[in-house]
């Protein structure tokens, strides 16, 4: 074998042959003029040369300031010599921190050399070591190596002899009370561990509240206590183990000095090794149980106290890498095992172990174990992907077969093909596959024809199988292309973490890595049979690491563990500070663009292969490093790199994110700017003197070059470079004879600028455009908004001229830039004139706005009454008044002089003109307190061909005028199809005359998360059962589909209403029998309308007002959907409703009849020909054939485009997470995607229009789009049904809900509510990334009597009992304190917390991926507190009516009490509902806000304190409603919800008294918006 190119060939005096580089002369003289090899090569002699005992390269070499002399013996082919190996290096190399100096050696006796015996004994001793690394408070619990070593008697003579006593004492000692102090010592100290994480998992869990009730003052001081002290665990933790690490070596050090010198009669190492396994002290198994749960508390506790820290994370060691979208900045580390346990308890304290697969969720903390995995290689014989890795080639490829665990269990195996583009992201293309036909697969025997099959049995889509086909071709193409075949193994244990749905962090340790050959390139000794593809020997015999029974050629054994931090690409191209700081400690050692494949084929085919990786010179040496030099070397990248960016920013003019680096408390850069500044001038003007420049090393002084902590790191437009001082020196006379060039070198020859500078100015100049364009924008929107205002006016006048100068400014600096870059001018480029101008202009603007506004608000707060009353009367200026004011119910008339002249709003009680003891007439009653107030209406209605014990329900509001109503108008004229009018094709009027009971028109409140009045009174309607009809003896005929489909055609244009002869054909000779055919034939259009009535009421159709039939698209859309006879049933059906329909609305039938025929038909019937007039309204069928089993009928959509731009529009407004893809599914603009509307039978009925009234509309929207959105479609949220209403779900960490669920009633405040919809709300920590959760709900014990809704005029009637007179001293004006000063601003939201309802079903509902049920609480943060509401009661918000002319007077008998919000968590039972009666505190509102009666709340009646409403004023921001919200469902009350400036607070309080409820909440401006 030849020797390398770097060494020198001599021959010795013995024949042997030596390599070695050039010796230094003296160490010449001292070798005889005979070459040596030195140790900074010793990695480059050939590894078959040296002995397998000095594979690793001596510690001795390491260390610094020291000639160490090591020998290595080279087997040559018939001498044996020994070389000698010298090494010098210098005083600045790297020290090893408690690392053995090298031992003295010698040259073999007997040996000719061609070298002198010398000999350098620069010994430390273990002892040393063991000294140096004692934990003081341990001292006597180490091992006591001074007194082994002197029972060993190691200084005595050779022939001194070593009898069996001696052998008895030192066995004793070792075994007996060494290793059993050590043992029991380590072993207490872990049990004192564990006992101090349980009790710190104990204070944990005392935090946590207790159902229904703050347990204790749960603050952040508790949590950072408890922070503390798992901070000290885990130090404790880690002293243990590097105590467990120092005894286990000085155990087999000694042992191994008995061997060498006392073990020709007796070898105790082999006793010692097989005590020590059964002794695990230093195991790292035996600590992940601890790990594990430390960090899980501390997970617990850092999401309470954990605020994220960003610094700049500019690392030229990163690789850009791409996942599933998403951009990841990759880096890559190797670890020394001595660091392993410390850097685990460093990244345990911010991220949590990631727990692999499911099934190890259910076991506890202490036994779950980190997974082992194989990755299985593929290459050619030549290597050629090995090849393509290491010359970083374009696309380069890499292909292999992963699996956890043992091929012996069965798992699941993934063929993978990984591309690396130009651009530094990766595709990865994957496929599942069995073991049986890997194979085969290899071979291209098999195409995965049975996966393809398998898929294609569970229906799944055409795309995705073919994308599947795709992809297995691709593979098995690239194989048999390369040629490919397995030539190596990798297996490791790995270790990862990250937070639960937070994939900002993603970190993984890889330990236990050793590659193992798997080819058979060579044919005579393959290590793999060529009929297998893995090696039958390690898999049969299941091995695990260390692999001891693997030939010692064919496996490498990694010395290090592998750290892989990943972080995603946000943009900022920072990091979090604890990763810089993990990334810049003594910890790791960096090893960029490190690979398993890579790495694993250079170790164990390195004859086969020319080019190696950068890193396996560094695979021979010491990565440990001093944490006091990694850090100097760390602040010293940093400050060097934050100077570059600052040398950058000055040259271009844009500042740089470097340039704001600060050096550590303990860094050597932190110094003293001053002392530098100082020094550096002094350096200026000694250079100045000399010129001459300064030495750039060498000294000790700071260096101008350095750019840190100087005059150009402050400033960088200051520079001490030599250029910018020649610049600023005056001009100095020139020498005689020397003139002035006319042209410089500078500016001659051609005009070379990089485009980067081009780009730069163009770049400034547009960013000033946008600060133009943004201020510009500002102006009009003010301008706009103004309405008269002077002031506001001038203010966007000011804007506006800011925006004009700004664009002028950055048009003319770009225009002068351009011409410096042209005239290759060295001038600085920076200009702070335009800038400061229109800085100090923004901030004068601001100035005056404040102002302005602050001489306005206290203006306001002068005159409440008077600013009520302008605010009220814009709002009325909007609408015309009304023009006649409807009677009371109690028996009071209108005045006409309201229909005349509206009296204007009351500013103050008793009005102008009223003396306070006076009494009033009716009519002057009616004119100053009702004028413009909502008089509420009860309702109680029969149910046709019900008894009189089944009844609905209703409530209407008159008496406001056109000034609004409570409901809510539909987003989209799309979104109306919830409701069906059962005469006219226009809106309901009133709520019973849709189909739907309740009625949905006058279903959703004008409020988000709210309902009408009518809603809350129908909610306590008693519905009639299902209604049977006799049967007469009509019965329909068995009919072909094929009859029943050209029917349908023929009716989509009318019918033969004008032939009697022929109507009664088509009708009774293909659809119906007619049992009187041949004495009185029904001819007649009643008589067929009963008929057809009839025949629809039998039991064998399908029942549409039951609300499982209601998704009619499954019934049509595809034959596949259901079975042969249901599916033509539908059309059967649809067909007798389409013929009863053109009947009733025939042109022979009376309008009288008509009108009364559908006010009595039974419920099954009116479904039927609701499902008709949809039929009509919303499809034709274009074609269809029959034959066989299969039927399948084309369909026209007429209002598909309708139906989309609603979709879109609600995607849009909802924000939903995946929008831009779904957006471009629902334009339709592939033609190979699959029509919008054969997705799904809930896409079907939602984009044919075919919806029936009800509540399932929102859940064909939602699940509509889902079924649009790749991501989130799947058996995820497949589930998501009109039948479990309280529901919601989240998809990426996001949440939406329906306005049905209490979490939606309570978050509305927050979101918007569309369609039926809450969101987008606040994540749920509880659920995974895509989950649907179902709300358990108890039902509120509120509810109304009959005699409740019939009274509720009377009961809520502003004026009080009929009289003759009213005394004005009875009445009160109210006005809500919306003083800016006095509203609550320290409520948040913390948390959405779900907590799991566990049943004996839980454990199946998991296995079939079906939805759970939850328990929902919210939790709040209140001056410093949490404090928790649970969401228990399933109650309801009702949206207050709006008023007209408010405020109005309040009659003093109705009774209420005004808090703030903060106050309730104080308030209990309020109300009674639980047998107390809540009273509040003198440190309530109630003290601070009277009754009408004059009294106080803690001075009310115990009687009257159960009907007394309790008014919170939640004003402020939307997290106050939310709290006052949450206390409602807490305790069970349904609540009124008034916004003051459309409700005043009077009519809000006689609306509660209406319903029968005790809460009214008050918001300000809150009230939903569409143009929002």
């Amino acid at each position: 074998m030849p020797p390398p190119a770097a060494l020198h060939h001599v021959r010795g005096s013995t024949g042997g042959h030596w390599w070695g580089s050039r010796p230094s002369a003296g160490v010449r003289d001292g070798l005889a003029n005979h070459s040596v090899c030195s140790t900074h090569v010793f990695s480059e002699l050939p590894s078959s040369l040296l002995s397998p005992e000095l594979h690793d390269p001596c510690p001795c070499l390491l260390q610094p300031s020291r000639v160490a002399l090591h020998f290595v013996k080279l087997k040559l082919s018939s001498h044996s010599v020994f070389t000698t190996l010298h090494s010098h290096y210098p005083r600045t190399s790297p020290a090893i921190v408690g690392h053995p100096l090298p031992l003295a050696f010698r040259i073999r006796p007997g040996t000719r050399s061609v070298a002198r015996q010398t000999s350098y004994n620069f010994t430390m001793r273990f002892g040393k070591t063991l000294r140096n690394s004692i934990y003081p408070e341990w001292k006597d619990q180490y091992i006591d190596y001074t007194k082994l070593k002197g029972l060993l008697r190691e200084d005595a003579d050779e022939v001194s002899k070593w009898s069996e006593d001696d052998e008895n004492k030192f066995c004793d000692e070792i075994f007996n009370v060494q290793l059993e102090k050590v043992a029991a010592f380590q072993e207490s100290t872990f049990k004192t561990l564990e006992q101090r994480a349980s009790k710190a998992a104990e204070k944990l869990h005392d935090l946590a509240p207790e159902e229904g009730n703050v347990k204790g003052t749960i603050t952040k001081e508790r949590f950072k206590q408890l922070e503390n002290e798992l901070d000290g665990i885990l130090d404790e933790t880690k002293r243990l183990k590097k105590y467990s690490e120092i005894n286990y070596t000085g155990f087999l050090k000694i042992v191994k000095k008995h061997d060498r010198k006392r073990g020709s009669n007796y070898k105790i190492r082999p006793m010692l090794m097989t005590s020590l396994s059964k002794r695990p002290f230093n195991s790292e198994q035996g600590y992940h149980p601890l790990l594990n749960k430390l960090s899980t508390m501390f997970f617990v506790v850092r999401q309470q106290l954990d605020e994220p820290e960003i610094n700049p994370a500019a690392s030229s060691d990163a690789q850009s890498q791409t996942h599933h979208g998403e951009r990841y900045i990759a880096y890559k580390f190797w670890v020394h095992l001595d660091n392993l346990l410390e850097l685990k308890t460093y990244v345990l304290r911010r991220l949590p172990v990631l727990v692999y697969s499911e099934q190890s969720t259910s076991k506890s903390l202490d036994t779950q174990g980190d997974p082992t995995l194989n990755s299985l290689y593929f290459d050619s014989q030549d290597f050629s992907l090995y090849k393509e890795k290491v010359d970083r080639q374009v696309d380069a490829s890499s292909l292999r077969v992963r699996w956890y665990g043992q091929l012996s269990a069965n798992p699941e195996l993934f063929l993978e093909l990984k591309t690396i583009h130009e651009n530094g992201t990766s595709e990865e293309k994957r496929i599942p596959i069995k073991d049986k036909y890997l194979q085969s697969f290899i071979k291209g025997e098999y195409k995965m024809e049975k996966s393809v099959q398998k898929m294609e049995r569970q229906g799944q889509q055409p795309s995705k199988i073919e994308e599947f086909k795709n992809t297995v071709s691709e593979i098995q193409s690239f194989i048999l292309e390369h040629d490919l075949q397995p030539v190596l193994r990798a297996v490791y244990t790995r270790t990862a973490f990250q937070k639960p749905l937070d994939d900002k962090v993603r970190i993984s340790i890889d330990t236990s890595l050793a590659f193992i050959r798997e080819d058979s390139i060579d044919p005579d000794r393959p290590c793999r049979s060529p009929d297998s593809w893995h090696r039958l020997d390690i898999d049969n015999s299941a091995m695990v690491y260390p692999f001891p029974n693997i030939n010692q050629g064919e496996i490498s054994r990694f010395p290090y563990a592998i750290l892989d931090i990943k972080v995603k690409d946000d943009g900022t191209k920072k990091n979090p500070k604890w990763v810089e700081d993990l990334m810049g400690s003594h910890l790791v050692h960096k090893a960029p663009r490190f690979s398993k494949f890579v790495h694993g084929v250079a170790s164990l085919f390195e004859d086969n292969v020319n080019a190696l990786p950068f890193w396996l010179s560094e695979i021979e040496t010491d990565i440990r490093k001093d944490p006091q030099i990694a850090f100097e070397e760390e602040e010293q990248r940093k400050a060097t790199r934050a100077a570059n960016d600052q040398v950058v920013g000055s040259f271009l003019g844009t500042p740089r994110g470097g340039a704001s680096f600060k050096p550590g408390v303990s860094s050597p850069l932190g110094k003293s700017y001053l002392q530098e500044r100082l020094a550096a001038e002094d350096n200026d003007k000694i250079r100045r003197r000399s010129k001459s420049p300064l030495p750039t090393d060498g000294g000790e002084g700071p260096s101008t070059q350095s750019g840190y902590g100087t005059m150009s790191s402050v400033f960088p437009s200051f520079s001490l470079s030599r250029y910018a001082q020649v610049r600023r020196e005056k001009e100095v006379p020139l020498p005689p004879g020397v003139t002035k060039p006319t042209l410089l070198i500078k500016d001659s020859g051609p005009l070379q600028v990089e485009p980067k500078v081009w780009l730069a100015n163009e770049r400034t100049f547009l960013k000033w455009e946008h600060i133009s364009v943004l201020l510009g924008t500002l102006s009009v929107a003010l301008y706009n908004a103004a309405k008269g205002s002077v002031t506001i006016q001038a203010f966007s006048v000011m804007f506006l001229f800011i925006a004009v100068f700004a664009a002028i400014w950055g048009y003319s600096m770009h225009r002068v830039r351009r011409d410096m870059i042209v005239a290759r001018s060295g001038k600085d480029f920076d200009n702070w004139i335009g800038p400061v101008i229109i800085c100090v202009s923004l901030i004068i603007v601001l100035i005056l706005n404040f102002t302005i506004q602050e001489k306005d608000r206290k203006h306001r707060r002068a005159q409440p009454a008077t600013s009520s009353s302008l605010r009220n009367r814009r709002r009325n200026s909007h609408s015309p008044q009304a023009k006649s004011e409807p009677r009371r119910s109690s028996g009071f008339p209108v005045s006409p002089r309201d229909s005349l002249a509206p009296p204007q709003p009351l500013t103050e009680w008793p009005p102008l003109g009223v003396a306070r003891d006076a009494n009033i007439s009716q009519g002057k009653a009616m004119e100053l307190i009702c004028s413009g107030v909502p008089v509420f209406k009860g309702h109680r209605r029969p149910i046709p061909h019900a008894s009189e014990e089944y009844y609905n329900l209703y409530a209407t509001v008159v008496g406001n005028g056109p000034d609004g109503s409570d409901k809510a108008e539909p987003y989209h004229v799309a979104f109306a199809a919830c409701s069906l009018p059962l005469q006219g094709d226009g809106p309901a009027v009133n709520p019973w005359d849709t189909l739907e009971q309740p009625s949905m028109s006058f279903c959703y409140g004008s409020q988000p998360g709210t309902i009408t009045l009518n809603q809350w009174v129908a909610l306590s309607g008693h519905p009639a059962p299902p209604i049977e009809l006799r049967d007469p003896g009509v019965k329909p005929r068995d009919v072909e589909l094929s009859v029943i489909l050209e029917r349908l055609i023929y009716l989509e244009h009318g019918f033969e209403e004008d032939y009697e002869e022929l109507l009664y054909k088509n009708l009774y000779k293909n659809l119906l029998r007619d049992p009187d055919k041949f004495k009185k034939p029904h001819k007649g259009m009643e008589t067929q309308i009963a008929d057809l009535i009839t025949v629809l009421s039998r039991d064998e159709w399908i029942d549409f007002s039951r609300p499982e039939n209601q998704v009619v698209a499954k019934f049509f859309a595809n034959a596949t959907y259901t079975d042969h006879g249901r599916y033509k049933t539908f059309f059967h059906q649809l067909l007798l409703s389409s013929e009863l329909d053109r009947r009733i609305h025939s042109k022979h039938h009376a309008a009288w009849a008509k009108e009364k025929l559908l006010a009595q038909l039974p419920p099954c019937i009116a479904w039927d020909l609701a499902l008709a007039r949809k039929w009509h309204e919303c499809m034709t069928i274009e074609k269809f054939k029959t034959g066989g089993d299969l039927q399948s009928i084309r369909f026209h959509l007429k209002i598909k485009k309708s139906q989309v731009k609603a979709l879109r529009k609600f995607a849009r407004a909802m924000k939903w997470p995946n929008h831009a893809k779904v957006d471009e599914i629902l334009r339709e603009q592939d033609p190979d995607e699959k029509a919008l509307e054969d997705r799904s039978s809930d896409t079907m009925s939602y984009f044919t229009g075919m919806i029936l009234p009800g509540a399932t509309l929102p859940w064909l929207i939602m699940n509509s789009l889902i079924d649009c959105d790749a991501d989130a479609g799947g058996n995820a949220l497949a589930s998501l049904t009109h039948m479990h209403p309280n529901s919601g779900f989240q998809y990426r960490s996001t949440t939406y809900w329906s306005a049905t669920s209490i979490i939606g009633k309570v978050l509305a405040p927050t979101c918007r509510e569309i369609g039926g919809w809450i969101g987008p709300a606040r994540p749920a920590p509880d659920l995974s990334r895509i989950q649907i959760a179902r709300i358990r709900q108890r039902k509120p014990k509120q509810y109304l009597e009959v005699s409740d809704v019939e009274s509720m005029t009377e009961r809520s009637d502003p004026l009080g009992p009929p009289s003759d007179k009213y005394p004005v001293a009875e009445y009160q004006l109210l006005l809500p304190d919306l003083d800016p000063d006095k509203i609550i601003d320290t409520i948040r939201i913390e948390k959405l917390a779900l907590k799991l309802v566990l049943s004996s079903s839980t454990a199946d509902v998991r296995d079939k991926d079906k939805p759970l049920t939850y328990d929902a609480a919210v939790q709040f943060a209140i001056d410093g507190q949490s404090w928790p509401l649970r969401l228990s009661y399933d109650v309801s918000f009702i949206a207050a009516c709006p008023c007209a002319r408010g405020p109005h007077p309040l009659f003093f008998d109705y009774s209420y009490t005004a808090v703030k919000v903060d106050e309730i968590l104080r308030i209990k039972d309020w109300g009674g509902l639980y047998g107390n009666v809540s009273s509040i505190g003198a440190s309530s509102s109630g003290g601070r806000t009277p009754s009408a009666s004059g009294k106080f709340a803690n001075e009310e009646e115990e009687d009257d304190a159960r009907e007394k409403v309790l008014v919170i004023e939640a004003f402020g921001v939307s997290d106050n409603e939310v709290l006052a919200r949450a206390w409602c469902s807490h305790w069970g009350l349904s609540a009124v919800v008034a916004d003051v400036d459309l409700t005043c607070m009077a009519c809000a309080i006689r609306e509660a008294y209406a319903a029968c409820l005790n809460v009214v909440i008050l918001v300000e401006g809150m009230g939903y918006d569409d143009s929002s």
